[in-house]
């Protein structure tokens, strides 16, 4: 059965995690450009690396401490704090999405360690955001004038559901460190988007805070990488 889980409530604190990531990427997205999105948003594997200290009980070397404030000073490039126009409370959100993200990762780890499989977490992450949205979609709904609006409004949903559903897949398969490096990737992709689709301007600013930020990102997992191979070296 697709619902039986070992950790129901687990799995439901998942599923509202990703409904509020979600809701507060919309609101990034919809004042921001997709290269400022991006940027801030990966910054979630440094969120992940810290709170795996209290929530899993794993240990960080000053090396990675070190690539992880250095990953962080990036968003100060970013947001620009100290007189900067991009600056305002919408910052809070791009900040608050990360931070969620990173939570639901550990919270899928925990699930995964604990026996879960894929049908349960893929079931109770889109579970939660369809129930309690629903009244409001049933609200405000307007129907899509033509095919090419349909496909516009079901295609994003569709897209990101099987991509999650391929995450869920390779975690089962892959070890974290040879995932990890192509989540950068679609920072790539969002500046092309930018450039191509938006014809948005890149700020300088941006560019600077995602390659400190990617920088940062690969040497902590070059780091992890490097001491998963001492580990499998040192087990008999």
């Amino acid at each position: 059965m697709p619902w039986h889980s070992n950790h129901v409530k687990l799995q439901l604190l998942r599923g509202a995690l990703m409904m509020v990531v979600m809701l507060l990427n919309v609101l990034v997205v919809k004042h921001f450009s997709l290269s400022f999105f991006g940027a801030m948003f990966y910054t979630s594997p440094f969120w992940v690396a810290v709170l795996a200290i209290p929530l899993l009980g794993e240990k960080i070397g000053w090396r990675r401490w070190t690539a992880i404030c250095i990953g962080f000073s990036g968003v100060l490039f970013i947001i620009r704090p100290f007189g900067g126009e991009t600056l305002s409370w919408l910052v809070l959100p791009a900040i608050l999405s990360p931070l969620g993200f990173g939570l639901f990762s550990i919270l899928t780890r925990k699930v995964a360690i604990a026996g879960d499989s894929f049908l349960p977490s893929f079931f109770y992450m889109t579970l939660f955001g369809s129930v309690f949205l629903l009244p409001w979609v049933i609200e405000h709904w307007q129907t899509p004038p033509d095919l090419f609006t349909w496909v516009l409004f079901l295609g994003p949903g569709l897209v990101s559901s099987f991509g999650h559903g391929l995450l869920i897949l390779a975690a089962r398969h892959c070890s974290a460190s040879i995932i990890a490096p192509f989540i950068y990737l679609e920072m790539l992709m969002f500046t092309f988007y930018d450039l191509v689709v938006f014809q948005v301007s890149l700020d300088r600013y941006v560019i600077m805070g995602a390659m400190i930020i990617s920088v940062s990102g690969l040497v902590m997992w070059a780091r992890e990488r490097k001491l998963a191979r001492i580990r499998a070296l040192r087990t008999p």
